[in-house]
């Protein structure tokens, strides 16, 4: 696809791979045509415009959830609910996936963790229930916990 070598390492127990590719040019012309920008991304990440023209942001939100976030169980006095979590370190990609939390009008709660990082945090079955339908899992982990609750 890209004329360059690539190397495919599967993920054992998810349905997922890493693709490495060690070609410095070809890494810099797809993140340019793709408007991504290279590392660091601290004060730096930010969602390329051609996702919002394009009405792309639940799967923008699905790859960051499933790759970067988690899904966690809480006992609350013997009660269990979902909690779906985000931590998401200070760039304009912080203030965009608020806007779209917001948006598809899920209720979240936003804390500062500390050196500019946000947990942004949806409680309830209510709101994972609404975060399958609209946004979905892809992360095996995530849709074994999710079972428990949306059946």
């Amino acid at each position: 696809m890209f004329c360059v070598k690539v190397k495919k390492e599967s993920r054992r127990k998810e349905n997922t791979a890493n693709l490495y590719i060690f070609n410095r040019e070809k890494i810099r012309e797809i993140t340019h045509e793709v408007g991504l920008k290279p590392s660091p991304k601290w004060n730096r990440a930010k969602v390329p415009d051609w996702i919002f023209e394009n009405k792309y942001q639940a799967q923008v939100l699905r790859g960051y959830f499933d790759t970067d976030d988690c899904l966690v169980i809480t006992n609350n006095n013997g009660t269990k609910y979902p909690r779906l979590k985000m931590k998401i370190g200070p760039s304009p990609m912080q203030k965009q996936f608020i806007r779209i939390l917001e948006e598809m009008g899920f209720n979240f709660g936003i804390y500062q963790i500390g050196k500019g990082k946000v947990r942004v945090q949806m409680n309830r079955k209510k709101e994972l229930r609404k975060w399958i339908k609209e946004v979905g899992l892809s992360n095996k982990k995530h849709e074994m916990k999710a079972m428990q609750f949306i059946q």
